[in-house]
């Protein structure tokens, strides 16, 4: 009788052992979603705003045809910026969205995952320099160029006007780069300390 009570124990304790080894799995699965969805949720505004540069290509190339025409612009200088403008787009894309995957945010994964998102802030250092030169001295040689031209169709104030507003939005345009080139950057560093955080658990 005695026997069989230690058997009928130990059938328990076995039974037990398995439902809390279950609970753990589960729990530990929930986790990695609740980690995957976080990580995901930091990363989005940046898919979604290279989305948005991809749509705005025929907006900006209708814009750039324009100047071509009413300022007389040369095909140097819009063909140019038309370059400079899809690299920039293609790079963006490249760079954020490529790289980083579904499968990148398991558990399994974290440490490539890690060196994505290093080797991700690295390149994007490089595109943000390489590009913001070239939009200066874009912005410098377009200045140059259309002035020189309402000079010589002797503008009113109203052409002037516009071209003024266009050198500061040009500088506009170079500070917002820097902002969200600093604001992904950031994003970077928040999924690093989480990773970070999480390999410390393990």
């Amino acid at each position: 009788m005695e026997k069989i009570n230690n058997n009928n124990e130990l059938e328990i304790m076995r039974s037990q052992m398995a439902s809390f080894k279950k609970q753990l799995e589960q729990q530990e699965i929930i986790n990695s979603r609740i980690m995957a969805e976080s990580m995901k949720k930091k990363f989005s505004w940046i898919k979604k705003m290279i989305i948005g540069e991809i749509i705005l290509i025929p907006i900006f190339l209708y814009l750039a045809f324009a100047a071509k025409y009413y300022l007389d612009l040369s095909w140097w200088s819009t063909s140019t910026f038309i370059i400079l403008l899809l690299c920039d787009v293609w790079c963006d894309y490249d760079i954020n969205m490529r790289a980083i995957k579904n499968s990148d945010y398991s558990r399994d994964n974290l440490v490539n995952t890690m060196e994505k998102l290093l080797r991700m802030k690295q390149r994007r250092t490089k595109q943000t320099a390489i590009m913001l030169i070239a939009l200066i001295g874009l912005i410098i040689w377009f200045s140059i160029e259309i002035s020189l031209h309402l000079m010589s169709i002797d503008a009113d104030t109203g052409m002037w006007g516009v071209f003024y507003g266009g050198v500061v939005g040009g500088v506009i345009g170079i500070a917002v780069s820097w902002w969200i080139y600093r604001k992904m950057q950031k994003t970077n560093d928040e999924m690093i300390k989480q990773i970070e955080e999480i390999s410390k658990e393990q």
